[in-house]
């Protein structure tokens, strides 16, 4: 009997310190700043480096709601999050909330390889002269654009003139639309790529002399052949695919028709893939 009674008096005891030892562990105080990696952001998320393994994996459980875009933050403040874990008393007695913590989600930088080959594939397949293929330094972009993924894909889908800047604006994004938003990125020309070179002040040709430069000049413009139109008005620009009706030079106006549609155009060709027009 007296043994019983040791060993219920020995659990008690145990039972009372384990209670009183749980009651007097100090909190783990959530980080201010974080960075996510998924969708989701994650109470364990906020957990600091040296919270226990018993703490992560309940943590791990509790969602906060969706991480942040690529370069933005996301803020969550001591109410939220208590009135997200009102639920759980016992979690809740183990960590210290902030007054307001900032959220990041982790993004890399456009690599300039990445954006020159996704411009690149995209002039070669409209026939754009090798010899007049941008360099990487003519290509300029703002350097805030970030990806959820470190090699994103890109893929180029369109390109307008901008006359005032006298370069090709032209717009990219990720293939996978999750991982990055359009961007735009300006192509600066070192030579005229898609401006005729003027003759010399004063220079006069011959008719028979300008058929022949018209003769030998390379084709740019072949019927049939896929190419982009830039409409012009006013300072309005739009782009868009069109079709060669006929065969045309450097600064030749031939008839273009828009891809999928009836309507034909006069345009001028201002280099191989590319034609202008006003309206």
């Amino acid at each position: 009997m007296i043994w019983i009674r040791s060993s219920v008096f020995l659990s008690l005891l145990v039972a009372g310190v384990l209670t009183f030892a749980a009651q007097e562990r100090p909190q783990v105080r959530l980080r201010e700043t974080a960075e996510v990696h998924g969708q989701t952001i994650r109470l364990s998320d906020l957990l600091p480096a040296d919270a226990s393994l018993e703490l992560r994996e309940v943590a791990a459980a509790v969602e906060l709601g969706r991480a942040p875009q690529a370069g933005s933050e996301r803020i969550l403040t001591a109410a939220q999050i208590a009135q997200r874990l009102a639920g759980d008393p016992s979690l809740v007695r183990q960590i210290a909330i902030p007054a307001r913590m900032s959220i990041r989600r982790t993004a890399w930088p456009l690599r300039r390889e990445a954006v020159q080959s996704a411009v690149l594939d995209f002039l070669r397949a409209r026939g754009w002269p090798a010899h007049e293929l941008p360099p990487a330094d003519a290509l300029e972009w703002p350097q805030g654009v970030l990806a959820l993924s470190e090699r994103p894909a890109l893929e180029m889908t369109g390109a307008s003139w901008d006359g005032s800047r006298q370069a090709l604006e032209l717009r990219l994004r990720c293939v996978n639309r999750a991982l990055c938003s359009s961007f735009l990125v300006l192509m600066h020309a070192s030579q005229p790529l898609l401006a005729g070179r003027d003759q010399p002040s004063g220079a006069t040709a011959s008719a028979p002399q300008r058929a022949r430069g018209r003769a030998a000049e390379p084709m740019l413009a072949k019927p049939g052949e896929k190419a982009m139109l830039v409409l012009e008005r006013a300072g309005m620009r739009i782009s868009f695919p069109v079709i060669c009706l006929e065969r045309g030079a450097l600064r030749q106006q031939i008839r273009v028709r828009e891809a999928g549609g009836q309507r034909v155009f006069h345009a001028e060709v201002m280099s191989a893939g590319w034609l202008r027009a006003t309206f």
